[in-house]
């Protein structure tokens, strides 16, 4: 965290010494909250400068994934008041839900993957220390627990800052 911290307020004080200039702080705290939240999970950084991310391209999937789920959340879904809508998808949600459900199981499976690889160079993200829980407790610990407990995080920090925004 505090790495995260000192990278923002390294960002701030670039743009400050430039010139005098209004900066605008919500979307730094945005990203500083998901770096944050995912460097516990998995160690590894998806916002920000490009630069300083090891995998661009997983980076760039896994922010267009929270950037739908994001645009999905608080939809009003008409065939929850019509069901009869339901057989025809009216809204495209369903589909669009199961994309992004399919989307983020793919993500999870291979940040697990990537993790278990590393066995003896485990470092302490949350993940870690899930599969060593899963060694020594393989039938609670299955990768569906661990990936639906990481999705709560995820889901978590996506519902705060979206709440954070309104207000």
């Amino acid at each position: 965290r505090d790495v995260e911290r000192s990278r923002g307020l390294g960002d701030v004080y670039k743009r400050q010494c430039m010139d005098y200039a209004h900066v605008e702080l919500g979307s730094m705290f945005h990203d500083l909250t998901y770096n944050n939240m995912m460097r516990m999970i998995s160690g590894k950084r998806y916002y920000g400068d490009e630069s300083q991310i090891k995998d661009v391209e997983e980076a760039k999937e896994f922010r267009e994934t929270v950037a739908e789920m994001l645009q999905l959340t608080g939809v009003s879904n008409k065939s929850d008041y019509l069901p009869f809508l339901r057989w025809f998808d009216f809204q495209n949600l369903e589909k669009k839900l199961k994309s992004i459900h399919k989307r983020f199981d793919t993500f999870l499976d291979k940040l697990i993957h990537e993790q278990r690889s590393k066995k003896k160079q485990r470092e302490n993200t949350m993940i870690d220390h899930l599969l060593n829980l899963q060694e020594s407790q393989p039938e609670y610990y299955t990768d569906k627990i661990i990936k639906g407990l990481i999705l709560v995080m995820i889901f978590s920090t996506v519902f705060e800052i979206s709440y954070i925004g309104l207000n």
